[in-house]
């Protein structure tokens, strides 16, 4: 069943942590398009695999209200890669798994989410169809390992492409290799329809004993539609401040800033006749009142806002896109 509003209103909930999931096929060019899918759910956290995008670039690439948790770019071969984004009021550290990345193989990145008493270790992962299956499950099975903890749970999602669907060698190994670690995958729909095939080969694997929710989520971003984990949990999470340094400019600053201004002789200013050395000398005054005047304070500053660009008529330009892209993908699949 294909369902495209399945958690409204439970990101708000307190005892709930959402975590978006999806193979996006190239993440540059769709932000706008995104930021509103993200504006409809607001998740605490991003699971993205494919993003396409290198080292340089992801650095500098922002999603409003989110930041870059961890990430795994590829250099030698193109496209691949994952990363992970935090809600700005989420408390995360980042778990460098680098040294398991091999492109195509396993590219995967993880971060670890706080709560009051509780972890959450939080990975996404991608392999490419012609990856070596055994360098796969081999290296996950040492990253579990080396990462286990009885009071930090698990929760594993990306793109496999191993089809969940259908009974393989491959698939048997790896859902043994997960039990071993008490985990569950919990995708049980189709998570990338096409006009000749339906396979299952996104998932996310969560701790055997956890109460959840899971729904695809069709944006029309790529043609795996993403899934949307509602993990319930009996703990808070710890809010992470975001501080902003900034200078001080209130009326009395200002009124003392324009009045050092106004005691200043400019003698090294108007009897210089050189006019780089005249500029540099203003200059040198100029910001000696400025710095004198007006200091540096650190303030706690709440980021987590609405985009402005995104209007009421996007939104219902979208939702109506989403209906179309919806509607066509049930005809090709009955077809």
């Amino acid at each position: 069943m294909i369902n495209s509003k399945p958690l409204k209103g439970v990101a708000d909930a307190k005892n709930y942590l959402i975590i978006y999931n999806q193979n996006i096929q190239g993440l540059k060019n769709k932000l706008d398009e995104f930021t509103i899918t993200l504006a409809e759910i607001k998740p605490h956290v991003i699971c993205i695999s494919e993003h396409h995008l290198n080292n340089s670039y992801i650095n500098m690439f922002h999603i409003p209200s989110y930041r870059l948790g961890a990430n795994y770019c590829r250099t030698t071969l193109k496209c691949g890669g994952t990363c992970i984004f935090a809600r700005e009021d989420v408390h995360f550290s980042d778990i460098n798994l680098s040294e398991h990345c091999m492109e195509k193989d396993l590219e995967i990145t993880a971060l670890k989410v706080n709560f009051k008493k509780v972890s959450l270790i939080i990975m996404c992962l991608y392999r490419a169809p012609s990856g070596d299956l055994k360098y796969f499950c081999d290296h996950l099975e040492e990253i579990l390992l080396s990462l286990y903890n009885p009071k930090i749970q698990f929760i594993l999602c990306g793109d496999f492409n191993i089809d969940f669907s259908r009974s393989n060698h491959w698939q048997t190994q790896l859902i043994n290799l997960f039990n071993t670690f008490n985990l569950k995958g919990i995708v049980s729909f189709y998570t990338r329809i096409t006009t000749t095939s339906a396979t299952m080969i996104d998932n996310i694997f969560i701790d055997k004993g956890s109460s959840y929710s899971i729904s695809p989520w069709i944006n029309g971003l790529s043609d795996h539609d993403a899934q949307i984990l509602c993990l319930e949990v009996h703990d808070k999470l710890i809010s992470q401040p975001t501080f902003i340094y900034t200078r001080d400019f209130n009326e009395h600053n200002i009124a003392s800033f324009l009045l050092g201004l106004t005691n200043e002789q400019w003698s090294d200013v108007s009897e210089e006749r050189d006019t780089n050395k005249m500029f540099n000398n203003f200059l040198n005054v100029y910001m000696r009142c400025h710095q004198a005047n007006f200091p540096i304070i650190k303030r706690c500053y709440s980021r987590h806002t609405k985009s402005p660009w995104i209007s009421k008529g996007i939104v219902i330009f979208c939702l109506r896109k989403k209906e179309l892209f919806i509607c066509c993908a049930l005809t090709r699949h009955v077809q």
